[in-house]
């Protein structure tokens, strides 16, 4: 019973967190976890919260922009599909490798099929 406790107050979290986003949206005390899970949510669509790439570009790159490696691999992925974004491969490897830099293993994996595409 307290898995489902526990579940509920986390997708209340999420939820409120991504209700007050347009508010807390220019706080710069948002860590870039937090950007990187609300740009989640609008890449899959989950959490109440409709697919919107170009939100979370928006979101991934204010993460990015403090480091924050998934969120680098993220804007790498979404560069490379064109999806919120121009499709752009120097882009792609750009954000890929700076994750892959930082030890993110799936960034390793995927600058090699960047760096290898034909």
């Amino acid at each position: 019973m307290m898995g489902i406790k526990s579940f509920l107050i986390s997708i209340l979290f999420i939820s409120l967190l991504i209700f007050f986003y347009p508010v807390l949206g220019n706080c710069k005390n948002i860590s870039p976890s937090y950007q990187n899970s609300i740009g989640d949510n609008y890449f899959f669509g989950k959490n109440g919260v409709n697919k919107n790439y170009v939100k979370a570009v928006r979101l991934y790159n204010k993460a990015a922009a403090q480091g924050y490696a998934k969120a680098e691999r993220d804007l790498g992925i979404l560069y490379a599909k064109g999806l919120g974004v121009q499709l752009n491969f120097h882009k792609a490897i750009y954000w890929t490798k700076k994750a892959a830099e930082q030890g993110d293993e799936i960034a390793v994996h995927n600058l090699n099929i960047l760096n290898n595409r034909n």
